[in-house]
């Protein structure tokens, strides 16, 4: 009968009214989710970049401290870093044998 048709489409409007709103209510979740994603990654990528920007500024700390040591002091580091003081145990207990009596003042 005509009351139910109007039921029925009362009832069909109902319904496309709803399934609109969960598509909008959808995008506005996706838009929400792409937007913290992006703010993540921009978070991430300073991070990273201050990161970056720290151990470079420690890595200039450290080469200049080690510039203003002795010619004989930098090539000694250069060499152990390099492993070769572990190669010539004589020659590393004559220069650690030379280096305390500078310290102390000594001769012997």
């Amino acid at each position: 009968d005509e009351e139910t048709a109007r039921l029925g489409a009362t009832m069909r409007e109902a319904m496309q009214a709803q399934q609109v709103q969960v598509a909008e209510l959808q995008a506005e979740q996706e838009a929400a989710l792409a937007k913290l994603r992006k703010e993540h990654a921009a978070q991430l990528a300073a991070s990273e970049a201050s990161a970056l920007a720290k151990r470079d500024a420690e890595r200039a700390v450290e080469a200049a401290r080690l510039a203003s040591l002795p010619p004989m002091i930098q090539n000694l580091i250069q060499a152990s870093k390099l492993g070769r003081l572990d190669e010539s145990a004589p020659t590393v207990q004559l220069l650690n044998d030379i280096s305390v009596c500078l310290k102390n003042g000594t001769s012997r």
